[in-house]
């Protein structure tokens, strides 16, 4: 029998494992987009887009699918060693089909030859990858652990060998490197929570249907996700345009890891207490969701529109300038991208409601495909940005008409008004700075006057995640000082 894990521990591990995996390269950025220049970034960018593709079919849905599996018998050693060893050989079979798919394509692709050959090592680290497991039983430290050193090493490997702008071979190697020796090194932890099962007593055949359930929906999220910088590759032809949006969405995604990385958590748990039909918890975990959504979707909408404009020079360097209205552009799918994660892999996955998740990310992934390729002839990367906003938006309001009947619309928008309010006295304080002090300078002013001013206001208000986390604050000082 497993000891359920603390939901709050496990959110606080992965969101160090998330934001991990994006800061580390945020960390070089500032002098990789000095040293490289937004077409070096762009050549990592849109070859990556690629290299992504052959991974997305070599690993068929199995992630996902694998830690809801996991989820469901998470506390029953001899059956999740099962699911464990049945998914895996399954996974090794589809991963080989693709790496032979990728060989094929180097032998015939003429751009960017080398760096497609030195990605071969991120199809190995996704063969070798077996996070879902640890995210089925909970064990969140595990991934954390085991990713800190490697990426330390990734940082130290870019200041060390990025010194010219010929150097983008070594800045995809500070990326995949890491990645592969940090997957590595988790199997040393398997051993303690899985037991040996015989080959005879596994179906790999029964997981293969829904595993390509979950597997077309992933397509669909991969068109919008993927897609656009290789539509812009291809329709602009070119590398800076991809840079300037690589550079912008990497900011963006960081700050949505921090909202999305509750979702994460939650997936097993809402798993685990619909196999055991307890549908008051599964209802608890979604509103508390819910309100941790708007708690920090939109104070970090409002700032990065007010701030891009000061931060983009001042972290990327000189010839950056379209990066600003990029990020103010897809700032707002911070909260539709917040929402759809909630409703769609917190709650329909786990509660095999697949179908409609599958179908709101297919008509998103439409229309985001076809407004990429209206707009971004005449808008490059600006054109990919609004499709990509529009897409998501659509995303969510599908989304929302499926679950009308089991959350209430209404009751949903009369729970922002305290985070709207909050954000409101943010917005008044930081545009006031803003204007009183334009340049970089006004940033070490604006930001902890923001967070300051809203967090107050969201305390006034006796906002119930604040004050649980407030709560747990105190309550470990107490501790640490017994």
């Amino acid at each position: 029998m497993m000891i359920k894990k603390s939901i709050t521990k496990n959110y606080l591990y992965n969101l160090v494992y998330q934001i991990l995996i994006i800061v580390t390269p945020l960390l070089t950025t500032p002098y990789v987009s000095r040293i490289l220049g937004a077409s070096g970034i762009g050549q990592y960018d849109s070859t990556q887009a690629v290299v992504q593709y052959f991974i997305l079919f070599g690993t068929l849905g199995l992630h996902m699918y694998g830690q809801q599996e996991v989820a469901y018998v998470q506390q029953e050693k001899e059956k999740r060693s099962k699911v464990f060893y049945e998914i895996l050989f399954l996974k090794c079979l589809t991963m080989a089909i693709s790496l032979l798919a990728y060989l094929i394509f180097i032998n015939f692709t003429n751009g960017h030859k080398l760096l497609y050959l030195i990605q071969i090592v991120d199809l190995i680290s996704a063969l070798f990858d077996i996070s879902w497991f640890f995210y089925g039983i909970e064990e969140f430290k595990t991934i954390v652990v085991r990713n800190i050193i490697v990426r330390i090493m990734g940082v130290a490997g870019v200041f060390l060998f990025i010194k010219t702008p010929q150097d983008v071979p070594y800045y995809v190697l500070a990326h995949s490197i890491p990645v592969l020796l940090g997957n590595l090194s988790v199997w040393n932890y398997i051993k303690k929570e899985i037991s040996w099962i015989s080959v005879r007593c596994l179906n790999i055949k029964k997981h293969m249907r829904p595993a390509l359930l979950l597997f077309l929906p992933q397509i669909a999220t991969q068109i919008y996700v993927v897609l656009d910088k290789t539509m812009i590759m291809l329709l602009t032809s070119s590398d800076t345009e991809v840079g300037y949006y690589g550079q912008a969405q990497r900011l963006i995604k960081l700050i949505l890891t921090v909202i999305t990385s509750i979702c994460t958590v939650l997936n097993p748990r809402i798993s685990n207490a619909f196999a055991r039909k307890e549908y008051k918890d599964i209802r608890y975990y979604m509103n508390r969701s819910f309100d941790f959504a708007y708690m920090l979707a939109i104070p970090m909408i409002l700032g990065v529109v007010v701030i891009s404009d000061q931060f983009v020079p001042w972290f990327f360097g000189d010839n950056y300038d379209k990066v600003v209205p990029l990020m103010q552009l897809l700032s707002l799918i911070i909260l539709f991208i917040s929402f759809s994660n909630i409703i769609g892999f917190q709650f329909l996955l786990p509660t095999k409601r697949r179908k409609q998740y599958t179908i709101s990310v297919t008509i998103g992934a439409a229309v985001n495909l076809i407004l990429n390729l209206l707009l971004i002839p005449a808008m490059a990367s600006i054109g990919a940005a609004i499709a990509s906003v529009l897409a998501e938006l659509l995303v969510l309001i599908t989304q929302l008409i499926y679950v009308r009947r089991i959350f209430s619309l209404t009751e949903l928008i009369k729970r922002s008004w305290r985070y709207l309010v909050s954000g409101t006295v943010m917005l008044i304080l930081i545009a006031t700075v803003h204007y009183v002090m334009p340049g970089s300078r006004g940033i070490l002013i604006e930001v902890p006057l923001g967070i300051g001013s809203y967090f107050l206001m969201l305390i006034l208000f006796q906002e119930e995640n604040v004050l649980t986390i407030l709560h747990k604050i105190r309550r470990y000082v107490h501790i640490r000082k017994g």
